[in-house]
């Protein structure tokens, strides 16, 4: 009898965890809302908006300060963006969202996908607050649902040559955004910084993990001259930074391996506990 009840017991579980998942992904497939937590200081605003754009593309979706892109104010206080107004989130395809307000606040570039359909940004004014004017501020923002490596601050080459955010979108490498970079960013870059181009070569290569090697090959592959040399070169060779890669590894799959026993520990003693509760109950029984 105990074996029915604890088999019909699982089967229950395992239903309603299902019915729990494919709930989710209807509401993340249907809901083409994305919701904004304004700062109470900033309620008073005109207005609220959104500016969409493919990543890598210059112009965004539609025009900003226009009706396609304000926000409505929910009865729940927060603000919603629908997304349909710029022809939808398409599947597979990644975006850069900016939050402004009337009063001159906006928000870093924040990286977006369907993922973050019926998520909240949550927006917090920054303490680092470099606005020239006082009635004006950045905003932080940080989606709730969301890992912030994964969908934070896009990652950028800002005018004194530092990379500045925490992602990129996952079908683009540190590689990819170092080629590009260096293809169509450098040159107006590397007068804004006034850095050399050795060091600001480095600079931006140290900080996204780009070896030398990949340096003198990215160089090379698209002509690209300049008076960086491989020898002079700050960054990680190809062996160095292979033998990062391994130790990172290492560390990962030691830590899964930590969870996995703890996970199979637990079940182990759950079913030590059952057991001999039942095997008490039979002896008292007899």
């Amino acid at each position: 009898m105990s074996k029915k009840i604890l088999c019909l017991a699982l089967t229950l579980t395992v239903m309603m965890c299902m019915a729990v998942t494919n709930v989710s992904a209807a509401n993340s497939e249907t809901d083409s809302k994305i919701y904004l937590s304004i700062p109470d200081e900033l309620t008073e605003v005109g207005f609220v908006e959104c500016s969409i754009r493919e990543y890598k593309s210059v112009a965004p979706l539609v025009p900003c300060e226009s009706d396609y892109t304000r926000c409505l104010k929910e009865k729940t206080g927060l603000y919603s963006y629908d997304t349909a107004r710029v022809g939808g989130i398409e599947k597979g395809t990644y975006y850069s969202l900016t939050v402004s307000a009337s009063d001159g606040a906006q928000s870093q570039e924040m990286l977006l996908s369907q993922e973050c359909l019926g998520d909240t940004l949550v927006c917090t004014v920054s303490e680092d607050n470099s606005s020239v004017d006082a009635n004006s501020c950045v905003l932080d923002c940080t989606w709730k649902n969301q890992s912030a490596d994964e969908y934070g601050v896009l990652k950028t080459v800002n005018d004194s040559g530092e990379v500045t955010g925490d992602c990129l979108p996952l079908d683009v490498t540190p590689y990819d955004f170092f080629e590009d970079f260096m293809v169509n960013g450098y040159e107006q870059t590397k007068e804004s910084s006034q850095k050399s181009d050795q060091e600001l070569i480095d600079d931006i290569a140290i900080a996204l993990n780009v070896n030398s090697d990949s340096i003198d090959e990215c160089l090379k592959e698209n002509e690209i001259e300049t008076e960086w040399t491989k020898d002079a070169s700050k960054a990680m060779t190809a062996e160095e930074s292979a033998s990062a890669d391994s130790k990172d590894s290492v560390s990962t799959g030691q830590e899964r391996t930590i969870v996995y026993i703890s996970v199979a520990m637990m079940f182990i003693s759950a079913g030590v506990i059952f057991f001999a509760r039942k095997n008490r109950l039979a002896t008292v029984v007899a």
